[in-house]
């Protein structure tokens, strides 16, 4: 009776649509798909995603898809919920676990005599080096000078390896937003390429303490007021900013972090399907049938 999906906005477009909408239609079914964003349905992500809707052709009504849409834009909220509900406090059990964890993993490689850390491959290293200079001249950004004494504090505290304190640094380093004064309090940090959504216009749109897009195995930097002092966001705090509930999570057999953290850059914003599901039941039309609920 009814279908629900949710994929990537490139999914809106190219013959791939074309084919779902005539399969669907060849089945009996009319499709709404439209772009939406989590973030305005509650939680604190700025997650846009392609979402479709289908709806079998006899209960659909003449008005259903204006109907449809006018429920989308009536449940969005004005701002969403404050990214602090979702962070765990510092000296929680799981986050104390989590650094530890981290820790442990030694992500700065060291030799075994506890010399210093074994360099990457001469390749892999240049091929950072290019693109960390690439996405500098982008930003409009001078060249990288000596690490400060706060990012190596922040990369201590979080057992960073070269790449990522270079990450770090390009952040400290990246223009203000002309809105609020200040870069935002948390921001992706997965590779160079996605440090450009540090541009003033999406400084702007998370200038509420939004969280750049979850996406799998991403690491998001938490910075000070949202937290006292910066750290990665855990994969437990990562899927309650998707909307899954923290007892959900605990009571899982999913004990790795970083599986947790994969789990969430893949799940859907529960927000934005709750949003898409009344939608949905808002705008069928009954009148002409009867319909058994299992």
């Amino acid at each position: 009776m009814i279908l629900q999906a949710e994929n990537v906005i490139a999914a809106l477009k190219g013959q791939n649509y074309q084919r779902m909408v005539d399969d669907l239609q060849e089945r009996g079914y009319h499709l709404i798909a439209m772009c939406i964003n989590g973030m305005d349905y509650g939680l604190p992500q700025d997650r846009r995603r392609a979402w479709f809707a289908a709806i079998r052709d006899d209960l659909w009504g003449p008005c259903s898809e204006a109907m449809y849409r006018d429920v989308i834009g009536d449940l969005k909220l004005e701002k969403p919920l404050a990214l602090a509900k979702f962070i765990l406090p510092p000296g929680h059990s799981y986050i104390c676990k989590f650094m530890e964890e981290r820790k442990k993993r030694g992500c700065v490689r060291k030799k075994p005599s506890g010399a210093a850390a074994t360099p990457e491959p001469q390749a892999k290293r240049k091929k950072w080096a290019i693109d960390h200079w690439r996405v500098r001249t982008f930003l409009g950004m001078p060249p990288a000078g000596a690490v400060p004494p706060d990012v190596a504090a922040v990369a201590a505290a979080n057992s960073m390896c070269d790449r990522e304190v270079d990450m770090w640094r390009m952040f400290q380093d990246a223009p203000a937003c002309p809105d609020s004064g200040s870069t935002p309090s948390v921001e992706l940090k997965h590779s160079a390429s996605r440090v450009v959504p540090l541009r003033p216009k999406s400084a702007r749109r998370r200038q509420d303490g939004c969280t750049t897009c979850l996406l799998p195995s991403s690491r998001l930097l938490l910075r000070p007021p949202i937290v006292p002092v910066a750290r990665y966001l855990s994969g437990l705090e990562a899927l309650t900013l998707q909307g899954i509930p923290r007892s959900c999570v605990l009571s899982n057999t999913v004990n790795s972090d970083k599986d947790l953290l994969s789990l969430a850059g893949n799940a859907f914003s529960g927000g934005a399907a709750a949003a898409v599901f009344i939608a949905t039941l808002y705008s069928l039309d009954f009148s002409m049938q009867t319909v058994t609920f299992a």
